[in-house]
């Protein structure tokens, strides 16, 4: 899939640049569709639900868990609780992780 901020229409990314605070990690970040410095495969992701093996694998709101990881460099987006200085309007930093299974890539529908 391709990730869209609604408020913007910029595509969200990540690729192989460390990330503003969490430098061990992949930067993620949003751009224009079709930035000459920025191609497509940055921008592919799947989502990988967390299902429990007795049950199926349906989206339910508010109890569906899935990671999303990036198509090309198979990172996990990840979310912490720091936030980022004035330049990142004190949000949280959202990074590509590398290793799978943590809880802070865990996302909720």
């Amino acid at each position: 899939v391709i990730l869209r901020h609604v408020g913007t229409g910029k595509l969200l990314l990540t690729h192989d640049v460390a990330s503003p605070l969490t430098r061990t990690n992949q930067e993620v970040a949003c751009f224009e569709p079709g930035h000459p410095k920025r191609p497509d495969s940055f921008n592919i992701f799947r989502f990988e639900a967390e299902t429990k093996k007795s049950k199926p694998r349906q989206l339910v709101s508010i109890g569906s868990r899935f990671r999303i990881q990036h198509a090309e460099t198979g990172v996990f987006l990840k979310t912490y609780k720091s936030v980022l200085p004035e330049w990142g309007f004190k949000q949280q930093e959202v990074n590509g992780e590398r290793k799978k299974g943590l809880k802070e890539t865990v996302w909720i529908f």
